[in-house]
């Protein structure tokens, strides 16, 4: 069965003109559907939404110009072109008609072949418009998701040059620390005492144990990135994991005579990925201590609040500026800062954390005030999830 041509929509009240009309069209093959009155063609109009509309100006009740009106009026319909159908030589009428919104009229008696022209003239271009429109909107589409795709490739070559710059600086220096300070005790050996020699060794095994930890977080990181790190969520004992990461850094809190208290009810569940929430608290614990100073103190609270955990780790240290703030769970934001005993970091546990609390359905958010001190709120799933 052969398509037809274009649907359009006679609105005129005489039937004589509306059958010539129809008829004509119909040999063409155009879909032709017939209305006498203006409410019968809005009704109609904007229940089939017709390729054109053949539009009588005189009319009982509303006339043409009036229905005209209405049709622009309406986002739904306003597009579909209006050619007027009339017998009127008076200029005003037909002006009347293109104020309205008409694109064009058509003389009666009517020429078949006028008449034909200029029908398939409005369908073509009206069918030309929406396809143009059609490529305009494909091309907005496309735009923007090259917009999105060059925006994605830029963080991720921001977080390439960071992650080469951790690699590049701030692994180097402290393993040529190590280096030259194991080289000065091999040659030096036979020339230090023994309390000099166990202070350089403490020196060393922290360094290391620094070097350590940085080392674990690119580790993680890098693996979260390829997507090669499995998230194992199970239910377990706030209090003991958070436990067990305040004893990790006792010692790094006696030496500046740090207290750290764990108010965390021991009855609080989570549902997590224990060594994920142990590596977010430690980078939480471990800056912390880094930036409060000598006497100060840490507090960890937790209380349920609907199907989550929430967690906060609060210091009275030196706290972060409003524009430190800004990027300080991105990789690509320079966030480095010396401690309050001249500690170096790299800022990737603060972007680590992020990713761990992501990965286990959870959140992490920041407020602080310069001298202050700074609060972390971590949130964790108290019930099973599903990712």
């Amino acid at each position: 069965m052969k398509e037809h041509q274009g649907t359009v929509i006679i609105v005129d009240d005489l039937p004589d003109n509306v059958m010539q009309v129809e008829k004509t069209l119909q040999k063409k093959g155009y879909l032709c559907k017939i209305a006498t009155n203006g409410h019968e063609a809005l009704e109609l109009i904007r229940e089939i939404k017709p390729d054109l509309i053949l539009l009588d100006i005189l009319m009982p009740g509303i006339n043409g110009i009036e229905i005209c009106k209405t049709i622009k009026a309406d986002d739904s319909i306003k597009s579909i072109p209006v050619v007027f159908l009339t017998a009127l030589n008076d200029s005003n009428y037909i002006i009347e008609a293109f104020k309205s919104g008409g694109v064009d009229y058509i003389t009666k008696p009517f020429n078949t072949t006028e008449l034909l022209v200029r029908v398939k003239s409005h369908i073509d271009l009206k069918k030309a418009l929406e396809s143009n429109m059609e490529n305009i909107n494909k091309l907005t589409q496309a735009n923007t998701e090259l917009n999105e795709a060059r925006e994605q490739l830029a963080e991720l070559n921001n977080s390439k040059d960071k992650f080469f710059s951790i690699i590049a600086h701030d692994l180097r220096n402290p393993f040529q620390g190590l280096y030259k300070m194991s080289e000065f005790i091999l040659k030096e050996f036979g020339n230090q005492s023994t309390e000099d020699l166990h202070s350089m060794l403490y020196d060393m095994n922290s360094s290391a144990e620094k070097l350590n930890i940085l080392l674990e977080n690119l580790l993680t990181w890098s693996r979260i990135q390829l997507g090669k790190l499995p998230v194992n969520p199970e239910e377990h004992n706030l209090y003991q994991l958070l436990d067990f990461c305040v004893q990790l850094f006792a010692d790094n809190a006696k030496l500046k005579n740090i207290s750290i208290i764990n108010n965390v009810p021991e009855d609080i569940i989570i549902y997590a990925d224990a060594s994920m929430v142990n590596t977010i608290f430690r980078n939480l614990i471990s800056n912390a201590i880094k930036f409060t100073n000598i006497l100060g103190k840490i507090e960890i609270n937790a209380h349920i609040g609907g199907k989550n955990a929430i967690i906060t780790v609060e210091d009275s240290g030196i706290g972060i500026s409003s524009d430190e703030l800004k990027g300080i769970f991105r990789i690509d934001a320079k966030h480095i800062k010396t401690g309050t005993n001249g500690e170096v970091g790299t800022g990737i546990g603060l972007v680590l954390c992020k990713e761990l609390a992501d990965a286990n359905n959870g959140s992490i958010s920041v407020t602080s005030k310069l001298d202050h001190g700074t609060v972390f709120t971590v949130i964790l799933p108290s019930f099973p999830f599903t990712k």
